[in-house]
């Protein structure tokens, strides 16, 4: 077996994995900040109501080198959004059937097309993916040509 690139010959290559760790870093901030306020329309009734205030951000951050961006393995198709949209339109279809008309027909297509989605997208994770994660998981980049290959 030769362990070298196939396009240039070199044996200084990397596995796509180890690229893409070793250059994505992700990280969390978070931050609190309080604060104190008064109302001066409560101020003019002589009250003295202050108020407190407290808010929180929390913030992710992804950084990546170009070539662990290069070597980013794939990723599956989204449901989330696809089933809860199928949960609304499928709500506004139950609704428009009592007085069918055309709306009925376009909350009913919307359902199909985005079950249409769902279908092809959980074929696709079930079948392709695992395949495309397999490929990714046995490649290759060479360092001097930037080549991906596979060691079979």
């Amino acid at each position: 077996m030769s362990w070298q690139c196939p396009k240039c010959s070199s044996e200084d290559f990397r596995k796509l994995s180890v690229i893409y760790e070793s250059g994505t870093q992700t990280g969390t901030t978070k931050s609190t900040s309080t604060g104190r306020s008064s109302s001066a329309y409560l101020n003019a009734f002589d009250r003295q109501d202050v108020a407190h205030h407290r808010s929180t951000t929390v913030s992710e951050s992804v950084h990546q080198t170009a070539q662990a961006a290069k070597c980013t393995p794939p990723g599956t198709k989204k449901l989330r959004g696809a089933i809860g949209g199928i949960a609304v339109f499928g709500f506004f279809f139950l609704v428009t059937l009592s007085s069918p008309g055309l709306w009925t027909l376009v909350w009913a297509a919307l359902c199909a097309g985005l079950g249409y989605y769902v279908y092809s997208a959980f074929k696709y994770n079930r079948g392709v993916y695992p395949t495309l994660v397999e490929e990714w998981r046995n490649s290759y980049l060479c360092l001097r040509c930037d080549t991906i290959f596979r060691m079979d």
